[in-house]
C-alpha cells in the first residue's frame, strides 16, 4: 500500500485471507513477512511461519505478543507463501519466506525450483554464509545480500534483483522485500505464473509509459530524475498493489490484473510501479 493508511493487523489478515484463497492446491507449510516496530521510524522486518494449516499459521500470528498491530501504515509491502515440499521436509526452517541474515536484511518467497542451488550454496558457503534449511530457495535471499554488500548503494533495488536474476537457473515467481529499500517490492517471474493486481484510489492520474528498459508508471521517478526530485515533495498517490500466483488469491480486493510475462521484472516505490525486460 502507498497512501492507504493500513493498520499492521490489516495488513496481516490480508496476507493471512490470499493463502486462505490458495488451499486448494495442496501445502505443507506458510508463512508471512511484515514490518514491525514501536513506531514507523523503528522498523524492522519481521518473519512468522508454521507447519501445517493457515490456521496454524494465524496462531502463531496471534500469540506473537511483540507485534504492533495498531501500528499505521502509509507505505508498506507485506508478503506471504504456502510451502509444498520439493527440497527437504515440512519443517518450520524450509517455510517461506527465506531470510539472508538473522537481521533480515533480504526476505524471498518463491514459487518454482532452482535447478543451480547448489553450485550457488557452495559458493556462498566457501564466503562464509550459513545456511538454515535444506531449500533450494534459500540461496536467493542470500545471493542478494552477498551482491548488495559487493554493489552496496551503487545500485537500485530493481537493479540488484536483475543481478541476482542473472545468476539463477530454473523456473521462478519471486518476491523480495528488504529493510534496506523500505516501502518497495520486486516481483520477478520466469517459467512460473505471476499476477499483478491494481487497486487506485485516484483517478486517471497515473499510467504506465515506455522507457528503454521496460515500462514504467508517470509517479515512477526515473533514475535519472531520482536525485533532482528527491530535494522537492514527492506527489503522493493512493494506490494499492497485490501479487500472487493464482488471481483467485486477490480477486475480493481487484479485478485490475496484469499476467507478467516470462522475464518481467516489476519494482514497485513510490507509489508507482515499473515493469522491465530481462535480458538473459
Amino acid at each position: 500500500n502507498f497512501g492507504v493508511p493500513t493498520h499492521q493487523k490489516a495488513v496481516i489478515e490480508k496476507l493471512l485471507n490470499g493463502l486462505r484463497r490458495l488451499e486448494y492446491r495442496g501445502y505443507d507449510s506458510a508463512g508471512i513477512a511484515v514490518d514491525d516496530g514501536p513506531t514507523v521510524h523503528e522498523l524492522k522486518q519481521v518473519v512468522m511461519k508454521a507447519t501445517g494449516k493457515i490456521d496454524q499459521l494465524a496462531e502463531v500470528v496471534a500469540t506473537n505478543a511483540t507485534l504492533h498491530p495498531e501500528l499505521c501504515f502509509e507505505n508498506h509491502c507485506g508478503i506471504g507463501h504456502t510451502r509444498w515440499a520439493t527440497h527437504g521436509p515440512p519443517a518450520v526452517h524450509n517455510s517461506h519466506p527465506h531470510t539472508s541474515d538473522p537481521n533480515n536484511e533480504f526476505l524471498v518467497v518463491h514459487n518454482g525450483i532452482i535447478t543451480n542451488h547448489q553450485a550457488l550454496k557452495e559458493m556462498l558457503q566457501r564466503h562464509g554464509y550459513v545456511f538454515q534449511s535444506e531449500t533450494d530457495t534459500e540461496v536467493i535471499p542470500k545471493l542478494t545480500k552477498y551482491l548488495y554488500d559487493k554493489f552496496h548503494s551503487r545500485v537500485t533495488f530493481r537493479q540488484l534483483v536483475m543481478e541476482v536474476l542473472r545468476q539463477l537457473q530454473g523456473a521462478f515467481a519471486l518476491l523480495f522485500k528488504s529493510s534496506h529499500y523500505p516501502g518497495e517490492l520486486v516481483a520477478a517471474k520466469r517459467g512460473s505464473p505471476l499476477l499483478m493486481g491494481i487497486v487506485e484510489q485516484d483517478t486517471g492520474s497515473t499510467h504506465a509509459v515506455l522507457t528503454s528498459e521496460g515500462f514504467r508508471t508517470s509517479k515512477e521517478p526515473n533514475e535519472s530524475e531520482q536525485s533532482s526530485s528527491a530535494k522537492r515533495q514527492k506527489v503522493k498517490s493512493h494506490i494499492e498493489f497485490y501479487f500472487a500466483s493464482d488471481a483467485s488469491a486477490m480477486v475480493e480486493h481487484t479485478k485490475r490484473v496484469l499476467h507478467l510475462e516470462d522475464d518481467d521484472v516489476a519494482h514497485l516505490q513510490n507509489g508507482g510501479y515499473g515493469i522491465y525486460r530481462m535480458e538473459r
